[in-house]
């Protein structure tokens, strides 16, 4: 009984915690267009890595900057975001970031807690 208590008052936590993501609101990338489909719907962190990225590409669109060194991919693999590369075929293709680009574990959701916790 103990567990399930315990798996309850986690659930609560977590469930208060994404409320509180998806209600603040994200004043730095507010004015970002490739951002508007997902600042509401990850994480901060993943928010922020993303933004490091982005400035990085968007430097090399705006041809402030040299070109990106090869992509390796390391970044995803080990990150489950965008990397600048990606980021920057988007800005050349005029087109925003979607939230199948981003890994499941940085997506705010209440749904994806009542699956892990039954209540």
């Amino acid at each position: 009984m103990e567990i399930v208590n315990l798996s309850r008052r986690k659930q609560i936590d977590y469930r208060r915690a994404v409320e509180e993501a998806l209600s603040r609101r994200q004043y730095p990338y507010a004015s970002i267009p490739i951002l508007e489909d997902i600042r509401s719907k990850i994480g901060k962190k993943a928010l922020r890595m993303i933004y490091q990225r982005y400035l990085k590409a968007n430097a090399v669109y705006t041809k402030n900057q040299q070109s990106l060194k090869a992509c390796t991919g390391s970044f995803k693999a080990q990150y489950g975001l965008p990397c600048s590369h990606v980021i920057l075929e988007r800005l050349e293709a005029l087109e925003v970031l979607q939230l199948r680009d981003i890994d499941r574990q940085w997506h705010l959701s209440l749904d994806s807690v009542s699956r892990l916790v039954k209540t």
